[in-house]
């Protein structure tokens, strides 16, 4: 249990904190989990979220407040919640959105004002046509803190959301490859191919996983 004056661990049963002397007996863990300080980003000392019911809009709020935070741990429900608010976010941006793209044959002669004129009536520049892609730079780091703590919940390193990065890396090698050496590098564009759908799909699995129901090196559990 933790001592709830200092936050020092003791053994279960113990009478008195053996850091501060605090008074501890009738205290159980769970009621000494209950009694932390959550910090700003709603953690208490040992990793354990404040939010225990997640929906679209407290994960969502969860986990922009932990927007640079790569420590503690995220059950399920926070991060697909998560996932799924920024899926219909997009969704919406992109329907609301006009399409203002632009083709060489579009672009005018510019040697009469009326061709620069109906050139900037139909392709003009909205506020709303760069939402998306801000929106998408916005939640980046976010994201990717959250896939961290989701793996931390499951007791593997965070680190672990490079792997297909990794992959497409041999990928790329593969395809600079067939300049030099074809057989080379079509034999690498296969295994990176392989290693990572492979790693995706590890992945998925991982974030799928049920919280470990035991503390772990990135704190206690989430539920």
């Amino acid at each position: 249990m933790y001592c709830p004056k200092c936050n020092e661990y003791n053994v279960d049963n113990a009478t008195f904190c053996s850091n501060c002397g605090e008074k501890l007996q009738g205290q159980t863990s769970t009621q000494n989990y209950s009694q932390q300080n959550y910090n700003q980003h709603g953690y208490n000392q040992q990793g354990e979220s404040q939010v225990k019911n997640f929906n679209l809009i407290t994960a969502w709020v969860h986990c922009i407040k932990n927007y640079v935070n790569f420590s503690g741990r995220a059950r399920r429900s926070e991060f697909w919640f998560f996932t799924l608010f920024n899926i219909i976010v997009n969704t919406v941006i992109g329907v609301i959105t006009p399409d203002t793209s632009v083709s060489f044959s579009d672009i005018p002669d510019f040697t009469s004002v009326e061709s620069i004129q109906t050139f900037i009536d139909s392709y003009q520049v909205t506020a709303s046509s760069g939402i998306s892609n801000l929106y998408s730079l916005f939640i980046f780091i976010p994201s990717i803190a959250v896939a961290f703590r989701r793996l931390h919940d499951v007791s593997k390193s965070g680190a672990l959301i490079f792997v297909p990065y990794v992959c497409y890396a041999i990928i790329i090698i593969g395809v600079i490859s067939l300049f030099f050496a074809p057989g080379f590098g079509v034999i690498t564009i296969i295994v990176g191919g392989l290693l990572s759908f492979a790693s995706s799909i590890w992945l998925l699995v991982l974030y799928c996983m049920d919280t470990h129901r035991k503390e772990n090196k990135y704190g206690l559990p989430t539920k």
